[in-house]
């Protein structure tokens, strides 16, 4: 287990941001731990207790020079000992010694309530360090989120490139979630983030009151048709019918429009705040390195939340380095710096969504190609350069362009290999990636030789009970399953959880990921007790974690009920598929394609029942849906026309069946 020790350097009118973490330190040791890393904070709050004859300062001068880290904060004093405990930091460093790495926070404050002395010394910093940067924090969760993707960075060998991540409005390190992004000013003083935060508000209440009113018109109709049935031939009875629900049906179709913009305008909002935080983590990056005015102009305009003025000042680079290729005898110089700005534009115009998503997926992949060519000009670092092939690789993943993204991971392999050797984790993460991409392209063959050269290094190094490990196994897993090789796919699945049962515990999102996988596999080989087990524990987890009102719910609730399907007993099936209708029908309306599935999956048990009219019912509802949402040929819809044609036919009714079977194409 390697320690790394960090020593927090200020004076104690800091003492909440140094509450904060210590708290932190202590809550997320249990992440890094799983990784192979213990945190130690080293705080003069501790060490204090001691008596000795010697001047204290000299003992806490002495415990820096075996610490890893320096982190030193400043906000409105001059604190004499910081100030000696930085240069101390920053001498050792360059002679070195401990610590590795300094890094110095000052807290945003008006310039009327700093002292003059701190004034002065935070004016003179980047010229006395001969370093361009320093960090700025606004509040203590701010600093904390900050610091974590700088140790980040700094363990990144160890910790992998995410450890810091975005998860359902949540900043997670490791597996603890530690601030809600509402608390992180940068985030929030974003415009993006805050129209579309304000919007999804709005939305949300008007979805409440259209849902209210849609409850009292689907009353209003359950008892005009209860009515009707009274009085089948009273003509007033049939028109009040109609009128209502023809009512309710314009009700169900304003609804179902909002909720599908809901829909849309969540999955926005959570890439908008990927995009943001990518940014930051791109800054965390570059803060270590020789910056430019420009650089410096961009971030501070990001982190005063104007993504559009950061991406508008980084454009000036993207000309530059037209300029820069066309004439490399220029220098390497001015090519390095404008390579950084790149890489903080690749980040900061997927940020700028005043501009169509297409169009900025287009303007990005262009910028990385021009980083791309500048650091091949540049004789670029590296370990730098491979870093940034990694996060274009990734980038050309996620947008589906597969074999640009296997052309950039097959080099990021030969240069991991030449750079770190064929046993080191970055080498490994090159093989998954490349893995990753043919099981993408359906070529499992190539996946699973990847994906095991990836698993053999994690082996070797991080050993048999590491959470990438897990991972490895858990990818090999997959594509067995998607051979049909079940066996196999299970052999595969059990590795991964019995680690993530040890690793972590029960209630992780990598837990119930495994305890689904495995559930899927019992069902496709007939073991359904077993099925049922699982499906249940990763249920669990869901209801505990996403409420009983979510779409990973219902999808448990959908895949119990195939089981209990598979089994014959449709009377436990009808009532988890209902459990999963019900959720998707509020969650994403009622002409959702999720919602026509779940119609689906249902009329296909009562046509196992033999219970034809409702059946048709159901299928009739899913067909209408997707004629709607994806059209008369799409294949969804055509599989439905011939499900109808199959009730039909059972019912005897050859006439019907065969016109639905040639609506099918048959």
């Amino acid at each position: 287990m390697k320690t790394v020790k960090i020593f927090l350097a200020s004076s104690g009118e800091l003492f909440l941001e140094r509450d904060m973490m210590l708290k932190h330190v202590t809550k997320l040791n249990r992440s890094f731990e799983q990784r192979g890393i213990t945190i130690r904070l080293v705080r003069w709050e501790e060490l204090e207790g001691s008596v000795s004859r010697n001047r204290k300062q000299n003992e806490y001068n002495e415990e820096l020079k075996q610490c890893d880290i320096c982190l030193a904060l400043f906000w409105k004093s001059y604190g004499p000992y910081t100030v000696e405990e930085v240069k101390l930091a920053y001498d050792l460093l360059n002679q070195g010694k401990n610590p590795d790495k300094l890094y110095v926070y000052f807290k945003n404050v008006s310039d009327d309530d700093i002292s003059s002395r701190l004034k002065e010394y935070k004016e003179n910093f980047s010229q006395n360090t001969q370093e361009n940067f320093y960090n700025r924090f606004d509040n203590e969760y701010d600093l904390v989120v900050k610091f974590f993707l700088e140790l980040e960075l700094f363990l990144s060998e160890q910790l992998g490139s995410n450890f810091v991540t975005v998860q359902h409005g949540n900043i997670y390190v490791g597996d603890e979630e530690v601030v809600k992004l509402s608390r992180i000013p940068f985030i929030i003083r974003n415009e993006s983030y805050q129209e579309k935060q304000k919007e999804l508000n709005e939305l949300s209440e008007e979805i409440a009151k259209l849902q209210s009113k849609l409850d009292k018109k689907q009353s209003k109709l359950k008892r005009r048709k209860e009515s009707l049935e009274k009085n089948p031939d009273d003509k007033d009875c049939q028109e009040e019918y109609e009128e209502a629900k023809e009512e309710v049906e314009e009700f169900i179709g304003e609804l179902q429009k909002k909720l599908d913009k809901k829909a849309e305008l969540v999955k926005e909002f959570e890439d908008q705040q990927q995009f943001i935080f990518g940014v930051a983590r791109k800054i965390t990056e570059l803060r270590s390195l020789k910056s430019t005015e420009r650089l410096k102009r961009a971030i501070d305009a990001f982190e005063n939340g104007d993504a559009k003025k950061a991406d508008t000042i980084l454009d000036e680079a993207i000309k530059d380095a037209d300029n820069i290729l066309a004439d490399v005898m220029a220098g390497k110089k001015a090519g390095l710096q404008v390579l950084e700005e790149l890489m903080l534009a690749t980040s900061v115009k997927m940020a700028n969504d005043s501009i169509e998503i297409e169009k900025r997926i287009e303007e990005t992949r262009h910028i990385y190609e021009k980083a791309d060519a500048l650091a091949k000009e540049c004789d670029y670092d590296k370990k730098k350069y491979i870093e940034f092939l990694f996060g274009y690789g990734e980038f050309l993943h996620k947008y589906s362009f597969y074999d640009d993204a296997l052309n950039v991971f097959e080099r990021v392999e030969g240069m991991c290999i030449q750079e770190f050797g064929k046993e080191h984790p970055h080498t490994a993460a090159s093989y998954n990636n490349i893995g990753l991409i043919y099981k993408e392209k359906g070529e499992y063959r190539k996946a699973l030789e990847y994906y095991i050269k990836s698993l053999e290094i994690k082996e070797n190094i991080l050993g048999l009970e590491h959470s990438d490990t897990a991972t490895s196994y858990n990818n090999i897993g997959v594509v067995y399953k998607e051979k049909h090789e079940y066996d196999k796919a299970m052999e595969y699945y059990m590795k991964a959880l019995e680690i993530r049962e040890k690793v972590f515990d029960l209630e992780r999102p990598d837990t119930a990921q495994s305890y689904n996988n495995i559930g899927v596999v019992y069902e496709r080989k007939g073991d359904y007790k077993k099925a049922i087990e699982y499906h249940t524990k990763c249920l669990a987890f869901f209801e505990k974690k996403y409420g009983l009102e979510h779409p990973y719910t219902a999808t448990s609730y959908n895949n119990i009920g195939s089981v209990y399907n598979s089994m014959g007993d449709f009377d436990k099936a009808l009532e988890y598929y209902m459990k999963a209708m019900t959720v998707l029908e509020k969650v994403l309306g009622l002409e959702h394609i999720y919602t026509a599935s779940s119609y689906n999956n249902i009329g296909n048990l009562y046509d196992e029942m033999g219970d034809y009219g409702k059946a048709l019912e159901y299928h009739m509802k899913a067909k209408d849906i997707r004629e709607k949402k994806l059209g008369k040929k799409n294949p969804a819809t055509l599989a439905i026309y011939r499900d109808i044609g199959d009730v039909y036919q059972k019912k005897g009714e050859e006439d019907k069946a065969k016109e639905w079977y040639d609506k099918a194409g048959e």
